[in-house]
């Protein structure tokens, strides 16, 4: 099992990182103003942690056996087939993870807006 949550954080982490790439390009057109550049991060990334909650909502739902997830798994596993009662399992570890990422995500949310608060503050 550690296998599998190895590979679904990473498979996570990347997605965000792409995600966090582009939430950082749209807050370069904000860098003219401290206080909207935080308070518009902070919506963006609590944008994220709501997708984030959603898709571990959804994820006992799915069969994680046919999608990247699984596809990655079985590449990490050199090939060797999974048993059916798996998908539960991976299910479980799936919503595991995105909600443990969620909750790193909330943080950074309620960080920027503190640091938006702050700025305001600072300015006014």
């Amino acid at each position: 099992m550690d296998l599998a949550r190895t590979v679904a954080d990473t498979l996570i982490r990347r997605n965000l990182t792409l995600v966090g790439i582009a939430v950082g390009i749209a807050l370069l057109g904000l860098c003219y103003d401290a206080v909207l550049l935080f308070r518009g991060g902070a919506v963006l990334v609590a944008g994220v942690w709501l997708f984030l909650v959603a898709a571990a909502l959804a994820a006992p739902h799915r069969d994680h056996r046919n999608s990247e997830f699984g596809l990655a798994l079985a590449s990490a596993r050199r090939r060797r087939p999974m048993p059916p009662e798996a998908g539960r399992e991976l299910s479980r570890l799936m919503q595991e993870r995105l909600l443990a990422h969620a909750d790193w995500v909330a943080a950074l949310a309620f960080g920027m807006w503190i640091i938006g608060f702050v700025a305001t503050w600072l300015e006014g």
